[in-house]
This record gives C-alpha cells, sequence and structure tokens, in this order.
C-alpha cells in the first residue's frame, strides 16, 4: 500500500468522528492480496469476510487439550472425537470433557 500512495499515521480518538483518509485503501489492498498469517492462509472476499480457512476444536481432558475435529469453509463441522471406555470413572476432574 505504501508503494502506492503516502501513508500517514495520526492519532484518532475511538470516539470521535474523524476516520482515517486511508481506511478504505487499506481495506480494498487487504482484499486484493493473500497472505499467510499465524492461522494459516489469509484470503477475504469481496465483502471483507475471511474465505477459506480452517479451526481445529479441541477439548479439555483431564491431563491435556485433545483435537476433536475441525471447520472449515468447504465442509464446516467434522467431529472425529475418540471415544474412550477405561473403566474409570473414579475421581474425574470437574473440567474433564468439557467443550468450550
Amino acid at each position: 500500500l505504501s508503494s502506492v500512495q503516502q501513508v500517514v499515521q495520526r492519532p484518532l480518538d475511538c470516539s470521535g468522528t474523524n476516520s482515517w483518509p486511508h481506511g478504505n485503501s487499506l481495506i480494498n489492498y487487504m482484499k486484493m492480496v493473500e497472505f499467510v498469517g499465524l492461522s494459516g492462509p489469509i484470503k477475504l472476499d469481496q465483502t471483507g469476510m475471511r474465505t477459506e480457512f480452517a479451526m481445529t476444536l479441541q477439548e479439555l481432558q483431564l491431563h491435556e487439550l485433545a483435537k476433536i475435529g475441525t471447520w472449515n469453509t468447504v465442509n464446516r463441522l467434522i467431529m472425529d472425537r475418540e471415544v474412550k471406555d477405561d473403566g474409570n470413572m473414579g475421581d474425574v476432574h470437574p473440567m474433564a470433557n468439557k467443550t468450550f
């Protein structure tokens, strides 16, 4: 974006009525490019919504976080939780097997 136009930063008040003059240009630029972020590839559609991404669903179990499924923009929710029956229902932690 800075190679196309000079971008100047100035303080703005969140509750004020002024806006950043480069805001629309930044959004339009972000809609045109694809890049890799911490959560994977980042791609925005024409409305500015993120598309073509996936998330891992995890469940807090007694000693660890366990992957129980995935969600993506194509297949939506896919659950692949493994059901384990170890027969030991003794001292179960109150947060075990809870999905957040």
